[in-house]
């Protein structure tokens, strides 16, 4: 029988031309060669050929399991090739040995396939098969494992492993040729069951085959031999480099216990940086207001040991204590269990109350985590802006837990956790995810205190009050408020018992011992005869006082001032007879102003103008630029004071102090030193000027009224900024973007004037409404100089460009205020009503030229406001070239050629045209203008058109409408290079006007009529019609050969029901109860736009359910529109709310937004 090949022939193996088994060696493998050619001239050309390398045991395992001695009976087969599996299993490590010393995987494979030969040899005859896999199983057995030698040797193996190993391989090779002789011929035809049972009888298989066992053995004992001498010798040498070795183990452990070191002094260090990074991050996000300054500043007004009885209140210790674990459970359920108020008229002494109740708690602070307290404060002060809403006291709260919890892991990465599980994608956090910060940093902390000082000048006090309240629920929180009683929600949410009232007999002990300090100084100080009875003098005093710390801490400023004699100090002393109120405090104070020279006298006149009217908080260089912008002859010099802050401070006779915030943009500012004084002043100043000449005439011009305050105020803004802010571009350099920064720093005054001046005029208007003529004719001077300053600003036109210039940098990133310019319009109303005094001309003149810059300013900020927030300094660039406007000064940098279509010629035409847009080539060399133009007649019949009316009546006026296109350069000088007019046809022109026309809820009629040009300037559409304009190059001429196609709009039925006769128009009422407006107003209106893409390679087609993209096929000879793609919207309508639309220059894609979403819509047909 023929043998199969298994498998075809293996790279490396061939046959040479006279038929021989060849195979590519490499060097030092010569005696494997020559024991594989021993065993291939054993074969005759017929096994030869039928001969194959076999790759791996895998693939040999396969190949015997397909001969039909295996595969047919199952249960014998089975049991054949299990023997054969681990006959060949204990073979692999020797052929995998004898690769490694040859360096090539090709022996194996020969072993392998020489193997597999034999056992399809034998294959023939069952009854022997089983006996061969035993015999050979027997000399597997006995093959020495020389895998495990060379894999521990490897190329260091003696030359006799090697020499035995090579050997080895020559026996098996005998073993195999033995084998195949008993089942083959000599010609290599397979023997005949009787001869090779004959053959078996002559020589059995055990002794046949005994050798070849011997010489296995043999080798078996010397590889037995070589390993143990080289054990020997490998033992030797393991000695001498152990202690080598342990000399360089020890030096290894030092280095790798010195690199952990390192490595965990690295991760410590990067734990630290990402946790402070981290912390950081949380307090960005907090984005804390300043809260210490108002703290430092209570401290600073305490007198030693004062402000310390609080400490004995009963509620107050009660408060102050925390309870043990087992009543605290109990108790947090119950409301405000940990809240305290305390509360006191105005001027007790609660701030500086509330200061020394924070230094106290500051003590108890522990140094483990089961002691530490936590404490935060928050003071609320009306005079500046960013402390009197609730988010401002969150903000400090949570940053201050955060600030006294960095060590506190746990607590950090809740914070961590919270702040990334509630963000919404906002820069700094929200109120209501402070307020879930808070509650979860509450529950976990164990002692927290929080004091919250003047309640009642948070303007929402009640929401942050309940906040703070279900924050608290369940913890172990302090909270402490304190403010005048008046302050509702705590009086109905605190009871009783977690309440303390500041009385005239609670601090009627720090008010002695305060005032006699304060009058033993002025007896070492020589203010106050020697012979004075010190305890006569603190007797009236204390009683004056009457349990109000502000009065007595103004009337030590009162006794300190160096106007005062030492008689008048003493006469002073003995006039407190009675309980006194701050009313009669700040009137002394202001009688003492009044004796002052007059210039310190209009400073603080001035000072006391700007702290009750402003706008927005004035830092101290600005307030000193507000009160010193006079007039025009001042200069600089004039202006200028030594220590500013020192005459304000002194010239207000102690009202006024000097303080620091982290909310402006200098060192610091000004304010009253209490809310008290700035409502006793802002009681005056919104008098009217004759009640307030009743009230306060013994004061002379010290407070000013409401009306004249806002007059002053505007026109000293209008002043700087007509005459000390520079009539130019702010930055000094067109095209240049100036700095706020700088801007601050060069014109102080310049932010507030440019940002507040017209809320000044629009404050004035308001008021001079609610006077009679008598009251008004008060303010004639003033209302007079107001007037004159205004006309001389809105008259110089670089002026106002330098003003909006500066308004819009002000504004633009959230430092100012919105841009409103109501105020104007009301002035001019109010002008107009009420001239007071004005000459009637110059009155008119001045109205309306307010109302005009009003309605400019309007215009310029609809056109360019997003232009103006990011580049203010375009006011004197393109701004001012394209917006006609008389308040604004063209420069010469930019020319303006106006390309608006003019009236066409003759009178068929309609005055005006339709509709007009233009597009400029994608070079920018040309701009092309499309405008539509109907006839007269229709222009006629549309003014007069009614709501009762019929479509119809426009029918007859749709003929005689033209097409007029225009192109030109626009490289210097415009010049017009093409002018074509194209009639249109009546019957699109009706079609369109039944379509689209309707009348708005307002009244007026309003029609669709797309029209659209390609960026080539060479295709332009009109309704659904498609022109082409062909011009030869170079040749200039006004007669222009075009062509023109259809939109294809069959393609739906929709589209054909929208585009026929049957759609209706508007008509008269023709069901009962319906008025005509409705029926106008609600018909079935159809509209559409149309818009170019790829330089007019495309056209894209809208309506209310469709987008289709058509493709413009030009040629020499032949212009065609064909349909390219289009898609259809499940919700008809939804596509009305299509804004814009485009096609990607390089992709198949179109974009179109709606005001939901941006879709991109790959050109494939579908549904949307």
């Amino acid at each position: 029988m023929s043998l199969p090949r298994c498998t075809p022939p293996i790279p490396g193996i061939y046959l040479d031309l006279a038929g021989k088994l060849m195979l590519d060696t490499s060097p030092g493998s010569q005696i494997l060669v020559e024991a594989r050619d021993q065993f291939l001239a054993s074969l005759s050309d017929g096994e030869r050929a039928s001969f194959s390398k076999c790759s791996s045991i895998e693939e040999f395992l396969l190949d015997v399991g397909k001969l039909e001695v295996i595969s047919t009976p199952k249960r014998r087969g089975a049991k054949f090739l299990t023997q054969i599996k681990r006959l060949s299993d204990r073979l692999q490590p020797c052929f995998k040995g004898l690769d490694l010393l040859a360096q090539s995987d090709q022996w194996s494979a020969i072993a392998w396939g020489v193997f597999r030969l034999v056992l399809q040899l034998a294959s023939n005859y069952v009854v022997f098969f089983e006996k061969l896999t035993k015999v050979i199983e027997r000399v597997a057995a006995a093959l020495p494992q020389y895998e495990q030698f060379m894999e521990i040797f490897g190329s260091g193996a003696s030359e006799r492993l090697k020499t035995s190993l090579c050997q080895v391989y020559v026996d098996l090779f005998e073993f195999f040729e033995g084998v195949a002789r008993v089942f083959t011929k000599k010609n290599g035809t397979v023997k005949r069951t009787p001869v090779v049972i004959g053959e078996l009888f002559w020589k059995p298989f055990d002794s046949r085959f005994q050798d070849t066992l011997d010489k296995f053995e043999f080798h078996q004992e010397l590889v037995k031999g070589e390993v143990t001498l080289s054990h020997y010798k490998l033992s030797q040498d393991a000695r001498e480099a152990e202690a080598e070795e342990r000399q360089e183990a020890a030096s290894t452990r030092e280095q790798i216990r010195r690199s952990q070191i390192r490595v965990e002094e690295a991760n410590v260090l990067a734990d630290e940086e990402r946790k402070e990074h981290s912390f950081h991050r949380m307090k960005a996000w907090l984005a804390p207001t300043a809260f210490m300054q108002e703290l430092e500043h209570a401290q600073e007004l305490r007198e030693e040991d004062t402000a310390e009885w609080v400490f004995d209140e009963p509620n107050f210790v009660r408060w102050k204590t925390f309870d043990s674990a087992s009543e605290l459970q109990s108790n947090r359920a119950k409301p405000n269990n940990g809240t305290l108020w305390i509360h006191g008229n105005p001027g007790c002494g609660k701030t500086v109350l509330a200061g020394s109740i924070v230094e106290e708690l500051r003590t108890m602070e522990g140094n483990d985590a089961h002691s530490r307290v936590v404490l935060c404060y928050f003071f609320f002060n009306r005079n500046d802006p960013m402390s009197t809403i609730s988010i401002s006291a969150l903000r400090p709260i949570t940053a201050q837990i955060l600030q006294q919890s960095r060590q506190d892991n746990n607590l950090l990465d809740k914070i961590s956790f919270s702040m990334a599980d509630m963000t919404g994608g906002q820069m700094v956090a929200s109120q209501s995810e402070l307020v879930e910060l808070l509650r979860v940093c509450l529950q976990c902390l164990p002692k927290v205190y929080i004091v919250l000082d003047a309640i009642d000048e948070c303007e929402d006090n009640q929401a942050l009050i309940r906040n703070l309240s279900k924050t608290s629920i369940g913890s172990s929180a302090k909270i402490l408020f304190l403010s005048r009683p008046n302050v509702a929600s705590l009086r109905t949410a605190v009871t009783d018992d977690c309440r303390v009232t500041i009385d005239e007999q609670g601090i009627r002990r720090d008010i002695e011992l305060y005032l006699s300090r304060k009058i033993d100084l002025l007896l070492s100080e020589g203010l106050l005869c020697e012979t004075s009875a010190k305890a006569e003098l603190l007797a009236h005093l204390v009683l004056g006082a009457d349990g109000m710390f502000l009065w007595a801490r103004l009337m030590v400023v009162y006794l300190n001032s160096p106007g005062l004699t030492r008689a008048q100090r003493l006469r002073t002393f003995k006039e407190v007879k009675l309980p006194e109120g701050l009313d009669a405090m700040y009137k002394r104070i202001l009688s003492l102003i009044g004796r002052a020279s007059s210039a310190e006298q209009d400073l603080a006149r001035k000072v006391f103008l700007w702290l009750s009217n402003a706008k927005s908080e004035l830092n101290k260089r600005e307030l000193c630029e507000a009160v010193t912008t006079v007039n025009e002859a001042n200069d600089d010099n004039e202006r200028e004071y030594g220590d500013f802050e020192h005459a304000v401070v002194m010239s207000c006779a102690g009202l006024v102090e000097s303080t620091r915030s982290d909310s402006t943009r200098s060192q610091g500012y000004f304010r009253y030193i209490h809310l008290s004084v700035q409502e006793y002043f802002s009681s005056y100043f919104c008098s009217t000027r004759h009640q307030q000449c009743q009230e306060l005439s013994n004061l002379g011009s010290l407070v000013s009224a409401r009306g004249e305050a806002h007059m002053e105020m505007a026109r000293s803004c209008l002043f700087y900024l007509t005459y000390r802010t520079p009539a130019q571009p702010l930055s000094g350099k067109l095209g240049t973007k100036s700095s706020p920064h700088l801007l601050d720093q060069n014109f102080p005054f310049l932010r507030y004037a440019s940002l507040h001046w017209i809320y000044h005029l629009h404050e004035i208007s308001i008021i001079l409404k609610d006077l009679d003529s008598s009251e008004a004719k008060l303010y004639e001077t003033t209302l007079q100089n107001v007037d004159n300053l205004l006309s001389s600003f809105i008259s110089k036109r670089f002026v106002v460009m330098a003003w909006i210039e500066a308004r819009y940098t002000f504004t633009y990133g959230g430092h100012g205020t919105s841009i409103d310019n109501t105020g104007l319009r009301e002035w001019s109303v109010c002008s107009e009503s009420k001239p007071v005094g004005r000459d009637e001309y110059d009155n008119q003149k001045l109205s309306q030229d307010v109302m005009d810059f009003y309605r400019d300013l309007l215009r310029i900020h609809d056109e360019w406001g997003v232009t103006l927030y990011t580049h203010p300094d375009e006011i004197w660039g393109s701004i001012a070239a394209f917006t006609p406007s008389r308040f604004l000064a063209p420069n010469s940098s930019t020319t303006v050629s106006s390309l608006v279509p003019k009236p066409l010629e003759g009178t068929t035409y309609s005055s005006s045209p339709l509709c007009t847009i233009s597009q400029g080539s994608s070079s920018g060399a040309e701009l092309a203008v499309l405008s539509v133009w109907p006839s007269r007649a229709y222009e006629r019949v549309w003014q007069c058109l009614k709501s009762a009316g019929s479509c119809f009546i426009l029918k007859p006026v749709c003929s005689g409408w033209v097409v007029r296109y225009e192109i030109w350069t626009v490289e210097g000088e415009p010049c017009r290079l093409q002018d074509l007019y194209i009639p249109l046809d009546k019957s699109e022109v009706w079609m369109q006007v039944r379509q689209s026309t309707r009348q708005q809820i307002s009244g007026s009629w309003r029609m669709q009529f797309p029209i659209t040009i390609s960026n080539n300037v060479s295709l332009f559409a009109v309704l659904r019609t498609i022109f082409i304009v062909r011009r030869d190059e170079g040749e200039v001429s006004t007669e222009l050969a075009y062509a023109y196609a259809v939109l294809p709009l069959g393609f739906h039925e929709k589209l054909q029901y929208n585009w026929s006769d049957n759609k209706m128009g508007f008509g008269p009422v023709k069901h009962m109860g319906q008025s005509a407006l409705h029926q106008i107003g609600t018909h079935s209106i159809y509209e559409y736009s149309l818009k170019f893409a790829l330089s007019g390679e495309y056209l894209i087609f809208r309506d209310a359910f469709i987008i289709a993209v058509f493709k413009v096929q030009t040629t020499h000879n032949r212009f065609n529109v064909v349909l390219y793609r289009h898609i259809i919207s499940k919700n008809d309508g939804f596509l009305l709310g299509v804004g814009k639309f485009a096609m990607h220059p390089y992709l198949p894609v179109v974009v179109f937004g709606t005001p939901y979403a941006v879709t991109l819509w790959k050109l494939e047909p579908g549904e949307l």
